[in-house]
């Protein structure tokens, strides 16, 4: 009973250790990632968009591959369908499980982040990609 009772006790004071410990990993994480500058606007089918990428040099996970964040504006007057395609980094064979596809109602913005293959360095991100705007079948 004593023990359960040291555990409750405890308890509050272990999980802000954690929590702690977890904010000063994130802390680190972030203090290293880097980000490109957004590109300027870019116009396609009655909207636009523009991008940028983001990497960690320190984590594995970002050895060959970085965030790309694209934000898509429909400026048309009816709902709008984006396809984002990543290309592979040495044709321009599209990576089938780096696509996506999104819906913008008109004069929506919306922003979409997924992690890609980079294909340049960790000094010199490079991105391939194909962006175009999709009509549904009826």
């Amino acid at each position: 009973m004593k023990a359960l009772l040291l555990f409750f006790l405890l308890l509050p004071t272990l999980m802000a250790a954690q929590i702690s410990t977890r904010t000063h990993e994130i802390t680190q994480r972030q203090k290293f990632y880097k980000t490109g500058d957004w590109s300027s606007w870019l116009r396609r089918e009655s909207g636009g968009y523009r991008y940028h990428w983001g990497l960690n040099p320190l984590e594995d996970t970002y050895k060959d591959k970085m965030d790309v964040t694209f934000e898509i504006r429909n400026e048309d007057n009816k709902r709008g369908y984006w396809q984002i395609e990543i290309l592979k980094c040495s044709s321009d064979e599209v990576i089938s499980e780096y696509t996506r596809l999104t819906g913008l109602e008109p004069n929506e913005l919306k922003t979409i982040t997924f992690l890609v293959p980079n294909c340049g360095s960790m000094d010199e991100p490079r991105l391939r990609y194909k962006i175009r705007r999709v009509f549904p079948i009826d």
